[in-house]
Order: C-alpha cells, then structure tokens, then sequence
C-alpha cells in the first residue's frame, strides 16, 4: 500500500528485477534475499519489509521508479474507483431503475453507451 492508501500487485519474477527492485528503492542487498526461491521461501517476512518500505512513498512515485527499470505492476482499483477511471468508463452505459439513474459496466449484448 502507498502512503496515499492505493494498492498496488508488484512482479519482480527473477534475480535481476529484484536487484533493479532494491535500486529502485534504495533496498540494499541481504544475502537471505538473493535468490528468487529464497524470497519465496521468506515470503512471509520478506513481504512486510516491502510494505513498510511502499508505504513512504505515494503511488505515482511507486510507478515511476518500477517503470524506469521496467518492473511489472497492477494498480488494485476498488470498484467506485472505476467511475473515475477514463478507460473503464468508455465501458459503461447510463442505466435506470426505480427512477434512479446511474452507470453500470456494459452489459453484453446491449450497445456500448446506449441508456438501459
């Protein structure tokens, strides 16, 4: 979780993402920690350690250091999140019920943006 409450999946696969995982972090190296199958098998107090360390930084800062050494990540939205995200909302349609409006996702089998 970042310092702004946003919660964000990192994929660090292999020894060398690791490594540009603790540059980018200024994480420095452990010999417990060296080895992918040694972060697995520590996993459990390996993965507090990253949070504590996430934690100080917002999310935007978060992207930006796993971008420059191109560590795959997954922002997790809550679903009212997706009411102010752009791409989620080219996939959502006005609906009514009980004379309420509102938007839902787009249902298949109905056209994109057209009111239900």
């Amino acid at each position: 979780m970042s310092s702004d409450n946003k919660k964000i999946f990192i994929a660090i696969s292999t020894d060398t993402q690791w490594g540009d995982f603790c540059r980018a972090f200024n994480i420095p190296p452990r010999d417990e920690y060296k080895s992918n199958i040694q972060r697995y098998n520590q996993r459990d107090k390996l993965i507090p350690e990253i949070q504590k360390i996430l934690i100080s930084y917002n999310l935007n800062d978060i992207i930006l250091r796993l971008n420059k050494f191109n560590i795959s990540y997954g922002i997790l939205n809550r679903p009212w999140d997706l009411l102010k995200n752009e791409h989620a909302l080219m996939h959502m349609v006005n609906a009514e019920y009980n004379g309420t409006d509102f938007i839902m996702p787009y249902v298949p089998g109905t056209r994109n943006n057209k009111k239900i």
